[in-house]
């Protein structure tokens, strides 16, 4: 049977960092909480914070950094590590070692964890999500983490800030330029909320950055409100530039045919993922996640829409703060942002100015509180078809924790159901003015 401790291999890994020289390239993803001996702990997290002040740190230096707080070991015994730290040439292989350590350690402890979870009351689909991301969590090879001190984030946060400022480093982009200008694209383990009323167009938005996204990353949509074969419709509309009730009913040009076969080309190529059961409950989600995280990291994730799914929650307001958590959850566990739609309550339909605010979400103020970002779509045309702003749409930015707020103009492509930068429009009509010209209607 495989011990789960190494108390050697961590006093060489200790005396190969006192011998005066920084390896910290050697020993490059080891944490102090991979060490099991608490003593081997604090002196880990010790040299790393030396290090990252540029010093080295001998069996003097260690010692007193370690002082003020007691324990068993001493001079001596940090001596003695440091003897035993000969080899630098086997310090990969120690270090392994103590990695491999903390990960029996930690799959003993999520086995236990499973275990209890297994004999207590509850769904059992969220015991099982609950078991699967346990387990997902260690085959990413991750370790549960305590504090960390704030240089130490700043260690790694800096260079990805000089990288941000010159724009090598944004966030995900979605496919509007306009919008990616105020928001710098969606960040991972960011809640994205879309909000609007009926027919303002919401699922389109989302379907769009989810199509755009799903050209260089992996993308789940969950759809719960439309099939599957719907959602591949208004794809197929967008894509292609081709009227919907075209690709449902049929008539289509030559012209149209060519559009199609274009855009059935574009969407073989994306890597989207697409599920069209109803009522889902958060556990379904990221077990139906986790599944396909497990064969490619995920780049995006669309819950369409929020007050579809299914909670266990007392009310339906404590439900939906239930499920606006696990989305926020999802999206840090997995890492990647996380897009939601909701509803809107008939308020903002009773006021002379229609355009929603936030007070306007429906169920649950956590769904606010839980938002990094929350999108709300107007189209005056909806409630004043005469209106001068007829084809246009204003994405409201209402809240965005990591940048500005403000509202956004987009072109609304009806007959395609999707939306367009608004240079889209110009340019369109730009060309059909350019086509008439050629043909003799225009001097």
């Amino acid at each position: 049977m495989s011990t789960i401790i190494a108390p050697a291999a961590e006093q060489i890994v200790i005396g190969c960092c006192l011998q005066g020289q920084i390896l910290a390239d050697r020993v490059a993803g080891l944490a102090p909480e991979h060490f099991a001996i608490e003593a081997h702990r604090d002196a880990f997290a010790a040299i790393l914070a030396s290090w990252h002040q540029g010093r080295p740190v001998d069996v003097v230096l260690l010692d007193e950094m370690l002082k003020p707080s007691p324990g068993d070991a001493d001079l001596g015994y940090w001596v003695e590590c440091a003897e035993q730290g000969f080899s630098f040439a086997m310090l990969p292989a120690h270090v392994s070692t103590v990695r491999n350590k903390a990960m029996r350690r930690a799959l003993l402890a999520a086995a236990g964890q499973i275990a209890s979870m297994a004999y207590a009351d509850g769904d059992v689909r969220e015991i099982l999500a609950n078991a699967s991301a346990a387990v997902s969590k260690l085959a990413d090879g991750a370790v549960t983490r305590g504090p960390r001190l704030v240089r130490d984030v700043l260690t790694d946060h800096l260079p990805g800030m000089g990288e941000r400022w010159d724009g090598r480093k944004d966030g995900l982009r979605t496919g509007f330029a306009h919008l990616d200008a105020k928001l710098r694209g969606l960040r991972a383990g960011n809640l994205v909320l879309i909000a609007a009323r009926p027919a303002m167009g919401k699922t389109s938005l989302a379907m769009q950055i989810a199509a755009n996204v799903a050209e260089n990353g992996v993308v789940v949509a969950f759809s719960q409100e439309m099939a599957d074969t719907e959602l591949v419709d208004r794809l197929l509309a967008s894509a292609g530039r081709i009227d919907l009730s075209k690709i449902i009913g049929g008539g289509l040009t030559p012209d149209d045919h060519d559009r199609l076969a274009s855009a059935v080309g574009r969407l073989n190529g994306m890597r989207l993922y697409v599920d069209d059961q109803p009522a889902q409950r958060i556990s379904d989600i990221r077990a139906k996640v986790q599944s396909v995280r497990r064969k490619h990291p995920i780049s995006l994730v669309v819950v369409d829409y929020l007050q579809l799914m299914t909670g266990d929650g007392a009310n339906r307001n404590a439900e939906i703060e239930q499920i606006s958590r696990g989305l926020k959850t999802l999206a840090k566990e997995i890492g990647c942002p996380v897009i939601a739609l909701s509803q809107l309550s008939r308020e903002c339909e009773k006021r002379p100015n229609k355009r929603p605010m936030l007070a306007d979400l429906r169920d649950s103020g956590a769904i606010e509180q839980d938002a990094d970002i929350v999108l709300m779509i107007y189209r005056d045309e909806v409630y004043n078809p005469d209106t001068p702003d007829k084809g246009t749409a204003e994405v409201l930015i209402r809240k965005n924790r990591q940048g500005q707020t403000g509202d956004v103009r987009l072109t609304w492509l009806g007959e395609y159901t999707s939306f367009a930068d608004c240079g889209y429009q110009a340019a369109r009509q730009q060309k059909t003015k350019q086509r008439f010209a050629r043909r003799g209607f225009d001097d």
